[in-house]
């Protein structure tokens, strides 16, 4: 028969692990969401070098002025 001092260092002794994984989870979780983060800016300034995205416009890129009037139904722009 094991004695309630073993019992509750066992109990504690779990806790302390579940708290340990926990918190090593949640240091790998934010490392990979600031490596993600960067990656996204990083690929969103490539794309807007390249003249897509948010600060793109039909002046910077002729080709798409085509595409634009067919999309919306205008075909005199």
């Amino acid at each position: 028969m094991t004695s309630t001092g073993h019992e509750i260092g066992v109990l504690f002794g779990f806790v302390a692990a579940i708290i340990v994984c926990g918190l090593a989870y949640w240091v790998v979780w934010v490392m990979a969401n600031k490596r993600s983060a960067r990656k996204e800016i990083d690929r969103r300034a490539a794309l807007t070098e390249q003249g897509i995205g948010e600060k793109a416009t039909i002046r910077d890129r002729p080709e798409l002025e085509h595409q634009n009037g067919a999309l919306h139904g205008d075909h005199n722009v």
